[in-house]
C-alpha cells in the first residue's frame, strides 16, 4: 500500500459526531449493503 495513504491521518478532518449520529451511520452502511448487494464501508475513527 502506498505511504502517501497509510501515513496521511494527519491530513484527515474528524467531525464532532454525537452517539446518534455515529449509529445512524452504521445503520445506513448496512443498509445499503443490505439492498445493493454490496461491501462497501464507511470509516468511522474516534480522534485520540
Amino acid at each position: 500500500m502506498d505511504n502517501n495513504f497509510t501515513n496521511s491521518n494527519n491530513q484527515i478532518k474528524y467531525a464532532n459526531l454525537k452517539e446518534t449520529e455515529e449509529k445512524r451511520l452504521k445503520e445506513l452502511e448496512s443498509q445499503f449493503n443490505s439492498e445493493f448487494g454490496t461491501d462497501y464501508y464507511l470509516m468511522i475513527m474516534k480522534e485520540k
